[in-house]
């Protein structure tokens, strides 16, 4: 994605979140981004190229925006919103929009997503041990996602944000191959 791609994309999500609330904490927050997935989902292909097209009128760009809009349930908001952002003709960019708004509201929630891979099964009590280490390390609440790895030889490998944080043995085995 260009710099002047990720400007749009930032900005409309920042303004769309201060539209649909002050409490970052909302639940119907969740909702919209669901819907702004969806959305960039559909508006690939054909879709995607209609939008761009510009043989096609404003009115009848936003006539199919609505019908789109209705099947992912969305409310007035985000209606005004994307008629905004057809009208601007930067429809193909929906799909980065919702990856923008759902980072700008993790950052406004002071939190960050992580994927831990391990060797084996874990407790509750050790995910649990996990995320306090990983949030005490970020400075952020991490929201973990965890998944069994039979190819680690033992240990876990975390991924917080663009940071790896590597305590499974092949790991350790690395490192040490590497001092020597």
């Amino acid at each position: 994605m260009g710099k002047a791609t990720e400007n749009y994309t930032v900005r409309y999500a920042k303004g769309l979140l201060d539209v649909l609330g002050e409490n970052v904490e909302d639940p119907k927050l969740e909702e919209n981004l669901k819907r702004l997935e969806r959305l960039g989902a559909m508006i690939q292909g054909e879709a995607k190229e209609f939008f761009e097209n510009p043989t096609f009128t404003l009115e009848e760009k936003q006539t199919v925006l609505r019908e789109m809009l209705k099947k992912v349930g969305a409310g007035k908001e985000l209606e005004r919103f994307f008629e905004l952002v057809v009208s601007l003709g930067h429809m193909k960019f929906t799909e980065e929009i919702a990856k923008a708004f759902e980072e700008e509201l993790f950052e406004r929630r002071n939190q960050i997503q992580g994927k831990v891979r391990s060797a084996y099964p874990l407790s509750e009590k050790e995910i649990n041990q996990l995320s306090v280490a990983l949030e005490k390390a970020t400075g952020k609440k991490v929201l973990l996602e965890v998944e069994e790895d039979r190819e680690l030889i033992g240990g876990v490998v975390a991924h917080v944000g663009s940071v790896v944080y590597d305590a499974s043995i092949q790991g350790f085995l690395n490192r040490l191959q590497q001092e020597l």
